[in-house]
């Protein structure tokens, strides 16, 4: 009788890697497999470029190499802005480093509020009934990488674009100051 011994080498196996939208500074490649198996990748993860990585055990006879790609999407580089217009007050979305025919589902809001405006520019004088002395306009949006992104700009005061007539310091709750802040 001739008795053998087997040895069945697992390879090790790993969950694919979600693409990243935001850097993440912070996150590590899993250095166990799932189903147990320890070992090391090469190159360092990088989290501001897509890459592929080698996955190598740190034991065992088994040499087959297990390679992971993780993307990280580019980031967006955007701003908002706000200006008068013909005495009327925007905010607009200004892209850096994408084209806006790239961006879909915009979402504005203001003060929290939602409204229906879905290009990349609002004109707020029309929401005057959300507008308060403070005001909080966000724009929430995703990239043709199914990203989302937010942004917000704070904008004081309800009556844009208006320089006022004259003033009355009269204690009747209007006009006491002359008020240039919509303007800077």
């Amino acid at each position: 009788i001739v008795t053998m011994k087997v040895i069945v080498d697992k390879t090790p196996t790993f969950d694919p890697i979600e693409p990243f939208c935001e850097i993440d500074e912070n996150f590590s490649l899993p250095t166990i497999s799932t189903n147990g198996i320890s070992g090391t990748w090469s190159p360092e993860f990088d989290p501001y470029n897509s890459q592929t990585y080698t996955f190598t055990r740190d034991s065992g006879d088994c040499i087959q190499e297990i390679i992971l790609d993780v993307v990280v999407h580019p980031q967006l580089k955007f701003e908002l802005f706000s200006y008068c217009n013909d005495d009327e007050f925007y905010v607009e979305l200004s892209a850096n480093n994408f084209p806006l025919s790239e961006i879909t589902n915009i979402q504005w809001l203001i003060n929290n509020s939602s409204i229906s405006e879905t290009g990349n520019k609002i004109n707020l004088s029309d929401y005057s009934n959300l507008l308060q002395k403070l005001n909080t306009i966000e724009i929430i949006f995703t990239d043709s990488n199914d990203c989302l992104h937010t942004k917000e700009i704070q904008v004081l005061g309800k009556n844009f674009c208006k320089i006022q007539k004259g003033i009355s310091p009269n204690g009747d709750g209007l006009n006491e100051y002359f008020d240039l802040v919509s303007f800077g």
